[in-house]
């Protein structure tokens, strides 16, 4: 089976908690090594804590929004 060599994460996802998801890699022994960055439009100080706590190595907050990077030409 294929690992891959990072993952990126996004908090929101549409059915499951990021946070679980980040939770739930680190705690398997056999996914644990693979880093992870976690993208996210929050900015909360509690997203950003709980993120690193469950071990993320990267935290990025997503402060451009979708119309201005693809609608500004």
């Amino acid at each position: 089976m294929q690992r891959p060599d990072v993952i990126l994460l996004d908090l929101r996802l549409p059915r499951l908690d990021g946070l679980e998801v980040l939770q739930t890699v680190k705690q398997n022994k056999n996914l644990c090594s693979i880093p992870i960055i976690v993208l996210s439009t929050s900015a909360a100080e509690a997203d950003v804590k709980k993120a690193y706590e469950y071990h993320a190595n990267s935290f990025f907050n997503q402060t451009v929004g979708f119309s201005k990077v693809f609608l500004s030409s």
